[in-house]
């Protein structure tokens, strides 16, 4: 490895580690300050809101953006680069611009391979702590309505409503092949979702046989299931609390039950993936936009950066949202935005080396 490539790789990682410190620091103090009401309501302890909350937020939100944060930073110091007339001075001394985008690829490899360690395995215990403390004082999202599933092959159960640990109207049915078994009916039911106890109250239960139905009610059952509420399915943000082996099997177990409802779970599997290779490709546009030198200097650069940063978070978007509601492929909508800026990122080289 060349002096250059050491004096770019160098630029290139430190100024990301600037960007990031001075973005996260501005995003923690202004969360802080809508965060403080919550606070002084349910008083957790400090040790808490500092390691449980803020070492995890500052974990999940920069690598949620450390692609965008990449790309900003790239753009900044190559556009000094170009400034101060570096970039001249290197092109000029014989370096084709593909070597001279080596050290560039060399940095976001290493980046890249951070961010994709830490999506798949690293940031689901982050986020799982970050939610727990979220979920216990600040407010609880664990919420659902209406929800239909089949737990198993013969059983099939229904939820009006669920919140806190209180479900109203659970409603259960058994079958054996195409005949009725069994009906079960509560008007309100508590659960544990670690022990699997569940009490009913206002119960009525129907067992159809053959030659003579059974029918038994009461006013409170205490009993075990084989299923816990987390079956019913888990709001969506608690995909990123699963590694990827785990969220894998979660969502094949949904959709062997018919869960219509996990697209937010694969989306969130495949742009754990998608979202860090974006990486190379925005590191590419930045060199090419910020690598010539212009009257506007820096500032001009930083604009441009900031608009195609913004274009793509803009089609990330609305990708997503037609994966979830208009029934595309998650692993499509997760790569489109990648393969449009590729095709964009070569426009962009062929003019850099002109």
């Amino acid at each position: 490895m060349k002096k250059l490539d050491k004096y770019i790789i160098k630029k290139f990682l430190g100024t990301f580690v600037f960007i990031l410190l001075l973005i996260m620091t501005i995003a923690i103090v202004f969360d802080i300050s809508e965060r403080v009401e919550d606070f002084l309501r349910t008083k957790p302890p400090l040790k808490a809101i500092i390691f449980d909350y803020y070492v995890n937020f500052f974990y999940f939100f920069s690598n949620l953006f450390s692609f965008l944060i990449i790309f900003i930073a790239v753009i900044f110091f190559t556009s000094k680069l170009a400034q101060n007339s570096e970039v001249i001075a290197i092109l000029s001394s014989g370096v084709s611009f593909p070597r001279f985008l080596r050290p560039y690829f060399v940095a976001a490899t290493i980046l890249t391979s951070i961010s994709l360690y830490a999506n798949h395995f690293l940031l689901p215990k982050a986020n799982k702590t970050l939610m727990e403390f979220e979920a216990r004082y600040m407010w609880n999202k664990n919420t659902f309505t209406r929800v239909h599933r089949e737990m198993d092959k013969n059983l099939t159960a229904f939820i009006s409503s669920y919140y806190e640990g209180k479900v109203d109207q659970m409603w259960m049915e058994k079958w054996n092949g195409d005949r009725l078994e069994s009906v079960f009916y509560a008007s309100r039911a508590y659960v544990d979702s670690l022990s699997k106890k569940w009490r009913f109250e206002d119960y009525f239960q129907r067992k159809i046989y053959k030659d003579h139905e059974e029918i038994r009610s009461g006013a409170k059952l205490d009993t075990t299931l084989t299923f816990t509420i987390n079956d019913f399915g888990l709001r969506s943000e608690w995909a990123s609390t699963m590694n990827s082996f785990e969220l894998r099997d979660y969502v094949k177990k949904e959709r062997e039950r018919g869960n219509e409802e996990i697209i937010a779970y694969e989306s969130e599997l495949h742009k754990r993936t998608a979202n860090p290779m974006a990486t190379y490709i925005l590191t590419i546009i930045a060199v090419c936009v910020s690598c010539r030198k212009t009257r506007g200097g820096t500032g001009a650069h930083i604009m441009i950066g900031l608009l195609v940063a913004m274009l793509y978070i803009f089609m990330i978007k609305i990708f997503d949202t037609a994966a979830t509601n208009a029934g595309m492929s998650p692993l499509v909508a997760a790569w489109i935005p990648n393969i449009v800026f590729s095709i964009v990122a070569i426009f962009f080289y062929r003019w850099a080396r002109r």
